[in-house]
């Protein structure tokens, strides 16, 4: 790979400045394209999910945990812990 790197790098170094920033603009154009692609893959595995979700917790009476659980919710976020088990967070609550 680093051969090929290299070879593309003199194409590169060779052409005018002009069409130097042609070949940046197009690969920044590439790359925009694959995240955005990589988003739309993302979003509809996770509407997938949901409607599987959805599908099997219709009148199983599954609680709200148990789904956001199943939706690979749980955990997905940084943060403090358990807030309703820390005494600290509770200090003055409702004064």
């Amino acid at each position: 790979m680093a051969l090929q790197n290299k070879h593309l790098n003199q194409k590169i170094e060779a052409l005018p400045p002009e069409m130097q920033q042609e070949v940046v603009d197009f690969v920044e154009f590439l790359a925009f394209k694959h995240s955005k692609t990589q988003v739309q893959t993302s979003e509809t595995e996770r509407q997938d999910k949901t409607e599987q979700v959805q599908e099997s917790a219709n009148g199983t009476g599954i609680s709200a945990y148990d789904l956001a659980e199943k939706l690979g919710l749980i955990g997905s976020m940084e943060g403090p812990g358990d807030l309703s088990t820390n005494k600290a967070y509770f200090e003055d609550f409702g004064k």
